[in-house]
Formats: structure tokens, C-alpha cells, sequence
């Protein structure tokens, strides 16, 4: 268990070296964190300006620092001070004792859709996931935004948990993994971050395309990558392209990432984002129209963030107006995503 200001004094570590000190001193030093309600990381702000900057900038980098002290997913919510007492204050955010395991709740296999755009990634996920290092390692899951990859890698880790809870699993990004190595630099404290991740039984990193370029980072994880796999560890990837895409990663690294299984997963078909729409609609506990869910199922195709976007929208919205969700409400409310390449005039305040 950690104090909530403990979590953020962590985060904001994270996070210095990556900001400059102007932008360190403008936006960050004045932020007070007050609680967590449920998947939700409440930040008071001093000001609107402050606020509005940090939600158009910054809340990626917050949430992925805070996520990584906590051991768990955490969404960002801003708040002004009128808005400090709607929220109970709490003295302490469980987190899970592994410190490398942070997951989202909602991502398991239980609830992933299951598609022929996806159903060999996930047929190859749950392989893994029921035997680690025995069937597929590396196991390399490539599609583009918002295809479920996090998803199944969040899936991968809580049945593995589940199943061997004495296992070290670490889970991380690459640009956090960039992150720590430039930190273990500066700070002389190379050697323990090599012990974090050559003592893993499961590694996951998520977005691996970004270590390309990367040369010092390349090739720290070489050897960690030739460390876990000579002892026979589960390594699990996930990237926006194929290895052989990679055009300025090492061809030693994009071999060992094609040892194991490569994975694609590819845009939904429109029968998937039905079942998709139906699924969170289940979840969240709303009962909506089918004409509805079938207007959104059929214009918004590129992904499933998408897809789940639009009916965040919707229900919000519904919320705050006191209506019903119907097909006109859809149509209004959409009209930016479903057709963003409407042309339109461009004027100095869309520009601002």
C-alpha cells in the first residue's frame, strides 16, 4: 500500500527528466493529487489554463508515470478547487506488491472480443498464457492503434498471475523502458535496473517500434532479450508493424523478435465491432438501440478505441442532458468522427 502523495512524488521523479525546466516550474509544481476513485487518478489544478494545458500535452505522460508507481492502470481526472470536496479524500491506493505487475482490470481474456481479424493473436495469447516459455517465446503481436494489442498483453499477464502467482512478471512500455535506462545513467544505477528485468520470469513490453533509432536502449535490450530467453523466460511484444517494417532497428534484434510467433491483428470486420459495441454496452450495463450500435458499427471501422470512443460519447452525453441515446443524438454527436475529412474552412480559431 502507498500514500497517494507517495505515488505522485514517485511519478513526478519519473517524469522530471523528460520535461524542461520551464514547463517542469509552469504546470507541474502546483498540482495537488487528492484521491483515487476507482480506475481514476484525481489531480486538483490552480487554474483553467493550467488544466486545459495538461489535458492537450501531458496527460499521457502523467498517466503512464503515475500507472508505473501504483502498479495498476490509472486514468488521469483533472479537477478545479470548486470541484476538491465532490471527491472524498483517502489516505492510500492499494497497489499490487509485485512491482512490475500493473494491469487494467478490464483487460482479460474474458472480456476480448474475439473476431476473425483477431482470433489467431488471441488463440497465440492464450497459448502462452497457459504455458509460459513452452509454446511460443517470443511472442511478437503487431496491428495498428487501437487493435486490442495492450489489451491481450494486459490479458496475458493476470492468467499468468493467476495461474503461477510466484512468477516476477514485468510489464512495460518502451518509452518507459527508454525512460528508466536514460534515468539509470544519470543516476549511476545501471545494475539494478538490469536485476529489475534479467530477474523476470514473464517480460511484456508494449509498443516496441519506438526503440528504434534508440541505439544505447537497442542494445540494453539485446541482452536482456538474450538473458531471459537463454533461461527460458516468457517474452512477450507488441508493436505497430512487423519486424522487418523496422527500418532503423538492429537486424540482430528483428531476428530474435521472428525466433517465436509473429501475430497480426488486423481492423475489425463489421460483424466483430457489433460484438465489440454489445460487449461494453453489457459491461458498463446500458441497454441502447440496435439501430444505434448498428450506425456506429457501420461508419466507424479504423479501430476498437474508436469504436469504444464514440459510445463514451454517446453516454456521457446521455448523461448529462437526461436523454435517451437515439439514432438523431448518434448522428449529431459523431458527426466529427465519422466524417473527419469533411472539408471545411479554416479559420484562425480552429488553429488556436
Amino acid at each position: 500500500m502507498k500514500d497517494i502523495r507517495e505515488i505522485w512524488r514517485h511519478a513526478l521523479e519519473i517524469m522530471r527528466p523528460q520535461l524542461t525546466d520551464l514547463s517542469y516550474s509552469s504546470w507541474f509544481v502546483n498540482l495537488d493529487p487528492v484521491t483515487i476513485e476507482g480506475d481514476s487518478f484525481v489531480i486538483v489544478t490552480p487554474n483553467e489554463l493550467n488544466k486545459s494545458t495538461l489535458n492537450n500535452l501531458y496527460i499521457p505522460l502523467i498517466s503512464r508515470a503515475v500507472s508505473s508507481v501504483a502498479g495498476r492502470e490509472l486514468k488521469i481526472l483533472l479537477i478545479d478547487e470548486a470541484q476538491r470536496e465532490t471527491f472524498a479524500p483517502r489516505a492510500e491506493a492499494p497497489v499490487i506488491d509485485c512491482p512490475g505487475f500493473r494491469h487494467n482490470p478490464k483487460y482479460t481474456f474474458d472480456t476480448f472480443v474475439v473476431g476473425e481479424s483477431n482470433m489467431f493473436a488471441f488463440t497465440a495469447a492464450k497459448a502462452v498464457a497457459t504455458q509460459p516459455a513452452k509454446t511460443y517465446n517470443p511472442l511478437f503481436i503487431y496491428g495498428g492503434v487501437g487493435l486490442g494489442k495492450t489489451h491481450l498483453l494486459n490479458a496475458i499477464q493476470v492468467e499468468i498471475k493467476k495461474n503461477h502467482p510466484d512468477f516476477n512478471i514485468v510489464y512495460v512500455d518502451c518509452e518507459m523502458f527508454t525512460n528508466e535506462i536514460i534515468s539509470a545513467v544519470k543516476t549511476a544505477t545501471t545494475e539494478q535496473f538490469r536485476q529489475k528485468y534479467r530477474q523476470a520470469d514473464v517480460l511484456l513490453i508494449d509498443d516496441i517500434q519506438f526503440l528504434a533509432g534508440k541505439e544505447s536502449t537497442q542494445e540494453e535490450f539485446f541482452h536482456t532479450f538474450n538473458h531471459l530467453h537463454g533461461l527460458k523466460k516468457q517474452i512477450v511484444i507488441s508493436s505497430d508493424r512487423p519486424p522487418k517494417d523496422m527500418e532503423t532497428l538492429e537486424a540482430r534484434l528483428s531476428s530474435r523478435f521472428e525466433w517465436g510467433l509473429v501475430a497480426d491483428i488486423s481492423s475489425p470486420d463489421y460483424e466483430t465491432r457489433m460484438a465489440i459495441l454489445r460487449k461494453k454496452e453489457e459491461l458498463d450495463g446500458y441497454d441502447i438501440d440496435d439501430e444505434v450500435i448498428q450506425y456506429i458499427a457501420t461508419n466507424i471501422k479504423s479501430n476498437i478505441r474508436e469504436l469504444e470512443g464514440a459510445l463514451n460519447k454517446l453516454i456521457a452525453m446521455s448523461n448529462l442532458q437526461h436523454k435517451e441515446i437515439s439514432l438523431d443524438m448518434a448522428k449529431d454527436a459523431l458527426q466529427d468522427m465519422i466524417s473527419p475529412d469533411a472539408r471545411r474552412e479554416i479559420t484562425p480559431e480552429i488553429i488556436i
